[in-house]
């Protein structure tokens, strides 16, 4: 079944399609702030770059965000009008679920999941190995409080293997204590469509689909700051 995804969450956005569960290509790309002029664009290219058209995709993913709010809606509305249009599947998956779905397969170690909202807070969410939804629902949490928060949600010993990952990883790091970064690694990253698509083609296997009139994405607002 080939898969038409994208991600749009981020500075980096990403489309890309995919036979099932196999990535045929992904293409990457900063949006520059103009997503909505480009992306129809991009998407085209992407298809015809494959030797397809629009007609031989069977289904469509997206990503839900959390992330920049233009973005991700831009996205997510650009993916439920191909789907409508198409009379095809589609399927939202979190993009922080796509963050960790790489990783959480790593025996022992916890993941943090992590997009930027402002400069002293990102959303996360926590991940234990082997499993790829989060413990809770993500949330807004200052960077210097997310290892602590992911240590005791996932019941992590405070030198234990923690995995920070996402676009927003480095700011993490940056103000987190010294104390705290023991047994902490950090990995910069983009969400990527290849992983989106994946994840999609696990839950077409088993019919699970979403609502294109009323699938949404996942805005998280940021704490107010005084």
């Amino acid at each position: 079944m080939l898969i038409l995804s994208m991600d749009t969450s981020g500075d980096i956005c990403s489309v890309g399609v995919s036979d099932g569960p196999r990535e045929l290509t992904t293409f990457a790309f900063r949006h520059d702030r103009h997503l909505s002029e480009r992306l129809p664009g991009i998407v085209e290219f992407v298809l015809r770059d494959r030797g397809i058209t629009l007609a031989d995709i069977e289904a469509f993913a997206t990503g839900l965000g959390p992330g920049s709010f233009t973005g991700v809606r831009v996205g997510v509305t650009f993916t439920k009008t191909l789907a409508y249009a198409s009379r095809r599947p589609l399927i939202g998956v979190s993009s922080l679920d796509a963050l960790a779905e790489g990783v959480v397969a790593l025996p022992g170690l916890g993941v943090a999941a992590v997009a930027p909202t402002r400069h002293v807070e990102v959303v996360a969410a926590y991940y234990q190995a082997g499993q790829g939804t989060p413990v809770a629902a993500p949330a807004v949490v200052r960077n210097d409080t997310v290892l602590a928060q992911a240590r005791a949600a996932l019941g992590l010993a405070p030198d234990a293997a923690l995995l920070v990952i996402g676009e927003a990883a480095d700011a993490v790091e940056r103000d987190s204590e010294i104390s705290a970064t023991t047994g902490a690694l950090f990995r910069t990253a983009a969400v990527s469509a290849s992983v989106i698509g994946r994840i999609a083609a696990g839950r077409i296997a088993r019919g699970e689909f979403d609502d294109v009139y009323t699938l949404t994405p996942l805005y998280v607002t940021p704490t107010p700051v005084g």
